[in-house]
């Protein structure tokens, strides 16, 4: 099924696959989705909100993400490690990645220099709700 949820409310088949979901997982996506597809995504879940790992390419900040899933009851952490996503293309894409990890103060050498997109991960979880805790007591 097709969904560009950055421009468009999920449909209702669309909300019904979702709320099925136990994980989301992205790979180089976030930075060219933004949180407002993130937002689409929780909200169509409803109240089983899943898991969530975000593997964010790292010329883009996460926290635009990070704030929308906070809002929406979320805590996320930053696993240790950088992830080794894909070569580049092509010679520019290469050249556009280094200068825009430049331009963010991002030292590329020995990972992208060598030619490879690089990730950080996260991983988001959705923060228990008081009467949950109060269960595991």
């Amino acid at each position: 099924m097709h969904a560009d949820l950055e421009r468009d409310d999920p449909t209702g088949p669309q909300r019904e696959l979702l709320a099925g979901t136990d994980l989301v997982v992205s790979t180089g996506c976030l930075g060219y989705v933004t949180e407002r597809t993130i937002a689409r995504v929780v909200a169509a879940c409803g109240p089983r909100r899943p898991w969530m790992a975000h593997f964010i390419l790292r010329m883009f900040p996460f926290a635009p993400i990070a704030d929308t899933l906070a809002a929406a009851g979320y805590e996320t952490v930053r696993r240790e490690g950088l992830f080794r996503q894909r070569r580049f293309a092509t010679a520019q894409e290469r050249e556009n990645v280094l200068l825009r990890l430049a331009e963010a103060g991002i030292d590329a050498q020995g990972l992208e220099s060598d030619g490879w997109y690089y990730a950080e991960l996260y991983v988001s979880r959705p923060r228990p709700h008081d009467s949950e805790i109060e269960d595991r007591r």
